[in-house]
């Protein structure tokens, strides 16, 4: 019994070290990468908005110079 006891106050002097890691940094650089994500994604987003404005645009245009508008169904 005093064995088990000597190896375990042994053990947690190793162990309790490896468990007191600061975790500030690691918590630091995830919301940083997060960060970095969300604002590429933003851009994603406009980039598809404007693609899609100039698309619709072009789309009026096109009916508008050739003089076929759409039919309205309402």
């Amino acid at each position: 019994m005093l064995a088990v006891t000597i190896s375990r106050a042994r053990l947690g002097a190793v162990v309790r070290p490896l468990t007191q890691v600061n975790v500030k940094p690691l918590a630091k650089a995830s919301i940083k990468v997060g960060w970095i994500g969300i604002e590429r994604a933003r851009e994603l987003v406009a980039y598809l908005g404007e693609t899609v404005q100039d698309a619709v645009a072009e789309a009026r245009e096109e009916l508008v110079r050739d003089d076929n508008p759409p039919l309205d169904r309402s």
